[in-house]
């Protein structure tokens, strides 16, 4: 990821209007977090498509406050 990119965060990211959000703002010029928990494939087929340079799947349960620490240590 470069500097000069806005960032985001998709929750529910791998498919449907969440991955159709991801793509879009990846074309906005941001890089994209967006996370899954079973769309292993989903997701990583997204990151293929639109590069690891734009995008990154993190496997993780938004509803878990655990893992929603974990991602944002990530993020940030």
């Amino acid at each position: 990821m470069t500097s000069s990119k806005k960032v985001a965060l998709i929750t529910g990211g791998s498919r449907g209007i969440g991955a159709a959000l991801v793509k879009k703002l990846v074309s906005q010029s941001y890089f994209v977090y967006f996370n899954y928990s079973d769309s292993y494939q989903e997701a990583n087929d997204l990151v293929t498509e639109l590069g690891s340079e734009n995008a990154k799947a993190l496997k993780a349960n938004v509803t878990s406050l655990q893992e929603m620490k974990k991602i944002s240590e990530i993020i940030l």
